[in-house]
């Protein structure tokens, strides 16, 4: 279909189911089918979660695969998402499964990906899209889940610890993508600070320069992992989960894209800060030796520090991890709360049902073609006077049918990725009806036509026969004109030679045609008109769409046709669609 029928196809829809949003901003359908419909997989109690506005918290899955050995991990997950029941909110660990991004896991999933561990890819934002692609199982980082989780909709998110900048970042230019990320996504990230293995004071001046708000839970020190204070001052300071909730909601309020970073002092600090550190080091200086860089650098150093620390750093971690859970919850309950959305499913029982657009109606006054076109084979040349050996095909045009199969196409499959995605296609307007009116004659090309219309998904119950020996549904007219036919050759080389419309019958489609059909164009949300109508036909259509108040667009069909609405002496026509050499 035109462009310009495109155009006035969302006008006429009021903009139903035309975009969705994200992060404050408006995105094309086209993008939120892929996004939503064919690509994020919601697991169904956080979807649940997100109509009824309740608390969720996101939690990231390179923790599972990459952060503890099994089955350590899957019980530490397991725990981790009992706790933020337990207060409140809903559970949604990301993860990437067979290149589908998934907001929530079930309890299957989760021990699958606790099983896979290293198997599985580490995925950061620039990752996702490669995975996606190959169709690999990853496990999200902290970029690469707040990235997820905000597309879902989700606004808290606990981890353990988020990357930094390393150090020696000032030769290296290694700084973690999930600063980044925090920059551009508006979530609150609930974490234990950062590691001390990176550069603490650069990373913060990092965030700093982003505009990310830094704050520290109940202590002016900035946590460093391992240990509640690292000895570098925090940027900010507040002493409780609502404190909390109320910063991050005035910053969505403002519209703010950035995110928020929650620093919370680890509760099981390990004793003996120095051996840590001297772990830490000696860590650093083998992943140096072996070459390992960028992503591999973290593991590495977790699992040789808990080595060295004969399993305590691991339990650190893990307390940590399942107080940054209790703390997270807290801060969604609390948001939730001031956003004034339910937090329990007794708030929400009684919401009213959305009520449904009405469907889409197109109405199409056009003209049905049958086309033939012969060819000799290629290099062959044509015979004046006789006949050449080539071959012949038969198909269905038309400006206005083609138009009309096109439109109803664009919405069948509009219909499929509703049904999809589990969407009532009678609540965006894509349950729509269009309708061809044309005529053709009584004869098989005629009847394969509008056989091929219904085919189509065309209404072409305005599409009338004419020029029946019996005078069954003749229009009226003088002689008994077959179906409308374009007959082609061509040359060898497959260049136009010679051709023949025949085209009389759609003559008939005169004012009292229209006028017989005008029930289409009564609730149409659109009607389309081709440089097929005679001037008075057209006239007729022009009339009635400015008085029900419905939106026109022709399409002028050829260079001899295009004149058709100036013949027709009307100035109602809101869209025209032309090519170079019809203007």
């Amino acid at each position: 279909m035109n462009r310009a029928a495109a155009t006035l196809l969302r006008k006429a829809s009021g903009g139903q189911s035309a975009c969705l949003r994200r992060r404050g901003r408006h995105l094309p359908l086209r993008r939120c089918l892929a996004a939503w419909g064919s690509t994020l997989q919601i697991e169904p109690g956080v979807q649940r979660a997100l109509e009824e506005g309740r608390p969720i918290v996101a939690l990231e899955s390179t923790i599972i695969s990459h952060g503890m050995p099994y089955p350590e991990n899957l019980a530490m997950a397991r725990g981790v998402e009992d706790i933020i029941r337990e207060r409140g909110a809903v559970p949604a660990t990301v993860a990437v499964l067979q290149g589908r991004p998934h907001v929530g896991l079930t309890a299957s999933q989760l021990e699958s990906l606790a099983e896979a561990g290293p198997r599985a890819r580490k995925c950061s934002r620039r990752d996702l899209a490669v995975a996606l692609a190959q169709g690999v199982d990853g496990a999200t980082t902290v970029a690469a889940t707040s990235y997820l989780a905000s597309l879902a909709g989700v606004k808290v998110f606990v981890t353990g610890g988020m990357g930094g900048v390393h150090r020696g970042a000032e030769t290296t230019f290694d700084v973690s993508a999930d600063l980044a990320e925090l920059a551009q996504t508006p979530i609150v990230v609930v974490c234990a600070g950062v590691k001390s293995i990176l550069d603490i004071e650069k990373t913060l001046e990092v965030l700093e320069t982003n505009g990310v708000p830094v704050v520290s839970l109940g202590t002016d020190d900035f946590p460093a992992f391992f240990s509640p204070s690292s000895g570098v001052p925090s940027p900010l300071r507040l002493d409780t989960p609502s404190e909390v909730a109320a910063a991050a909601k005035a910053g969505f309020d403002l519209g703010m894209r950035n995110g928020m970073v929650v620093a919370v002092p680890n509760p099981a600090p390990m004793s003996g800060g120095a051996g840590i550190d001297a772990a830490i080091h000696e860590a650093l200086e083998q992943a140096e030796a072996r070459g390992l860089k960028g992503r591999d650098i973290t593991p590495f150093v977790l699992a040789s520090v808990n080595e060295t620390t004969g399993g305590h750093s691991l339990k650190s971690n893990v307390a940590l991890v399942r107080h940054n859970a209790k703390v997270g919850a807290d801060i969604a309950v609390q948001l939730a709360a001031l956003t004034g959305r339910p937090t329990a499913p007794e708030a929400f029982l009684a919401r009213p049902t959305p009520t449904a657009a009405p469907p889409l109606r197109v109405a199409v006054f056009g003209g049905a073609v049958a086309d033939i076109v012969s060819k000799p084979p290629t290099g062959t040349a044509l015979t004046p006077g006789t006949s050449t050996p080539g071959e012949t095909r038969q198909s269905f045009g038309g400006v206005g049918r083609n138009v009309a199969e096109g439109v109803a196409r664009v919405l069948l499959a509009r219909r499929g990725d509703n049904v999809a995605m589990g969407i009532d296609s009678s609540s965006d307007g894509s349950g729509a009806v269009v309708t061809l009116a044309s005529v053709v004659g009584a004869d098989e090309p005629g009847k394969g036509l509008v056989a091929g219309c219904e085919e189509a998904g065309v209404n072409a119950e305005a599409t009338v026969e004419v020029g029946c020996s019996s005078g069954a549904g003749d229009d009226g007219g003088s002689d008994k004109a077959g179906t409308a036919s374009y007959v082609a050759v061509l040359g060898g080389d497959g260049d136009l030679v010679a051709a023949v419309a025949d085209m009389r019958v759609l003559e008939r489609m005169t004012a009292d045609f229209v006028e017989r059909h005008a029930s289409i164009i009564d609730g149409a949300s659109v009607v389309i008109a081709d440089g097929n109508l005679p001037p008075e036909g057209f006239a007729r259509v022009s009339g009635l769409c400015a008085e029900r108040n419905v939106p026109l667009v022709f399409e002028p069909t050829s260079v001899a046709k295009c004149s058709v609405p100036f013949s027709a002496e009307v100035n109602r026509t809101q869209q025209c669609r032309c090519s170079a050499q019809e203007r």
